[in-house]
């Protein structure tokens, strides 16, 4: 869904990402949550020694959890936070609640 956006003048527009969709999310782009959701992120990222904060960049906030089993680990974001990944990654948009499924609104921000 992002694809075209990385090809043109950098400047914010904001897409509707449907959720349980994986999406390509490129190294140092960031995106400005509209409406709370949940990203799942893969595991992998996350260098065996490296501190978070040297891979995600996000509001001090933002709830991150790393299950001990499974490859991802989760960013749980309301509205207004941003997030930005230092590395290219696969992320899915998860619903922030069990009755929250709809498509969320995210502003992406290209350099």
């Amino acid at each position: 869904m992002f694809k075209w956006l990385f090809n043109k003048t950098p400047r914010p527009v904001v897409v509707t990402q449907p959720v349980n969709e994986i999406f390509n999310w490129p190294a140092h782009v960031t995106l400005i949550i509209h409406d709370r959701l949940t990203l799942a992120l893969p595991k992998l990222m996350l260098g065996e020694n490296d501190p978070i904060g040297s891979v995600i960049e996000c509001n001090d906030d933002a709830e991150i959890s790393i299950p001990n089993d499974g490859d991802r680990f989760y960013l749980r974001l309301q509205a207004g936070m941003s997030v930005t990944v230092r590395k290219s990654v696969q992320s899915i948009v998860l619903p922030y609640a069990e009755d929250d499924d709809g498509p969320k609104r995210i502003e992406v921000m290209t350099k």
